[in-house]
């Protein structure tokens, strides 16, 4: 039954349709000036040096691109969650060309899929299987904290929960891809900006390094947890 499905699966063809704004974003967007992103690319790449973690978790994955990084910079394996098909598309033929150890799964970060089966325990929810060595969640705060309306602090302890060492990355209000966000909800998300950001990931972790890729502008942390 198991060869059955693998042949099954493994004939299916990736919908023909044009790709998504999260597909596209990878390539075509406005958000990082050429050398923000080689010093994000670069950031990325000493943490994954300095730790050589056996399994990292990419949130909001993407394509994969940074992904691709952690594995060319001594991370093992990767699994990748992002909640755009066309992007996750983009990413497992990203993983197959290049051979990359990168498990790209479908995941909605605001409603995971729950413990289910038997006893609650026959299926386990995210939390409950083999936790990540590392993580990196870039550019996701705040699409859950703005999109989805979860709480700041919430979104960062919930982060800083899947794994003892990771990469967040703060975006600002004044974002071109905020402002977008808040055409329609401009005078609410109060609670949303750097210092409360920074409180709350003090609140849970240690904040081992910072990198603010223009002024005022997007800012990679680097942290440690403080249980670890």
């Amino acid at each position: 039954m198991l060869h059955r499905l693998h042949g099954c699966i493994s004939r299916q063809q990736p919908r023909s349709v044009g790709p998504s704004d999260w597909h596209r974003y990878g390539t075509h967007n406005d958000s990082y000036a050429e050398e923000e992103k080689e010093r994000k690319r670069d950031f990325i790449a000493q943490f994954s040096q300095s730790l050589a973690p056996a399994c990292a978790w990419d949130m909001g994955c993407n394509t994969g691109k940074y992904s691709e990084v952690l594995l060319q910079n001594k991370t093992k394996s990767i699994v990748g969650f992002d909640f755009d098909f066309d992007a996750l598309e983009a990413a497992v033929s990203r993983a197959a060309i290049k051979h990359l150890r990168f498990l790209p799964l479908f995941s909605d970060a605001a409603n995971p899929s729950p413990q289910q089966g038997w006893a609650e325990t026959e299926r386990l929810g995210l939390h409950s299987r083999s936790g990540a060595d590392a993580v990196i969640a870039l550019a996701i705060v705040h699409h859950l904290a703005i999109s989805r309306n979860i709480p700041l602090p919430a979104v960062i302890e919930w982060l800083v929960g899947l794994a003892p060492h990771g990469v967040i990355e703060f975006v600002p209000k004044s974002d071109p891809m905020i402002q977008r966000m808040l055409r329609q909800r401009r005078y609410i998300f109060t609670d949303y900006g750097k210092a409360q950001f920074e409180h709350a990931l003090f609140g849970c972790a240690r904040i081992a390094r910072t990198l603010e890729l223009s002024p005022g502008g997007r800012t990679l942390y680097r942290f440690e947890r403080a249980s670890n």
